[in-house]
C-alpha cells in the first residue's frame, strides 16, 4: 500500500469523527448511552460510524489494517499531548499569571479587569473554551482508535453498503 493510498484511507476514516460534530453526538448518539458501566464494547460496535469505518476498512488491502492501527495510535497519542499542551497553556499559566498580579499588584489588577471588564469576560471565555476545543479533538482521536482496535479484533460488522468506496486497484 501506497503512502498516497494510505493516506486517503486514512482521512476517509478520519472523516467519520469530526471534533465539531462530538457535542451533537454526546447527546444524541446512541452509542453514548452505551458509555456506561464495565463493558463499554457496545459503545464502539454498535455505533454506527465504528460500523461505516469497518465498511471502508473491509475494502482496504490487508496491511491497511496494521498501517492504520498504527497511524491511529500516533494521532491519538499527538492529540493527548496537544490537549495537555492547550490545558497548561489557556488554563493553568493564566492562573498562575492572575494569582501572582494579584498578590504583587492587587489594586493594578483589580482596576485593570474593572476598567475592562469586557475584554478580561471575553479573554476568560477564549481561555476556557479553547481546551474544551481540544477536548473534543482528542476524544476524537481516541474513538477513532477504539474503533480501528475493534475492527482489527474482529468485533466489528461492516454495514451492508459501505459508506464510500475506495479504489484500491493500483
Amino acid at each position: 500500500m501506497s503512502p498516497e493510498m494510505a493516506y486517503a484511507l486514512w482521512r476517509s476514516l478520519a472523516r467519520l469523527y469530526p471534533a465539531w460534530s462530538l457535542p451533537i453526538d454526546m447527546i444524541f448518539s446512541p452509542s453514548t448511552w452505551r458509555a456506561l458501566g464495565t463493558d463499554l464494547s457496545a459503545s464502539v460496535v454498535k455505533d454506527w460510524k465504528a460500523r461505516r469505518l469497518a465498511g471502508l476498512m473491509a475494502q482496504a488491502p490487508v496491511e491497511a489494517v496494521a498501517i492504520m492501527t498504527e497511524m491511529a495510535r500516533i494521532n491519538a497519542e499527538r492529540a493527548v499531548d496537544v490537549f495537555r499542551t492547550a490545558a497548561v497553556g489557556y488554563i493553568s499559566l493564566p492562573i498562575a499569571l492572575a494569582a501572582l498580579l494579584s498578590e504583587a499588584a492587587p489594586e493594578f489588577l483589580r482596576a485593570a479587569v474593572m476598567s475592562n471588564l469586557g475584554w478580561a469576560a471575553y479573554a476568560v471565555l477564549i481561555l476556557a473554551l479553547t481546551p474544551v476545543i481540544y477536548f473534543c479533538g482528542m476524544w476524537r482521536a481516541k474513538q477513532l482508535q477504539w474503533a480501528i482496535a475493534y475492527y482489527k479484533a474482529g468485533a466489528l460488522t461492516p454495514l451492508t453498503k459501505p459508506a464510500g468506496d475506495l479504489n484500491f486497484a493500483a
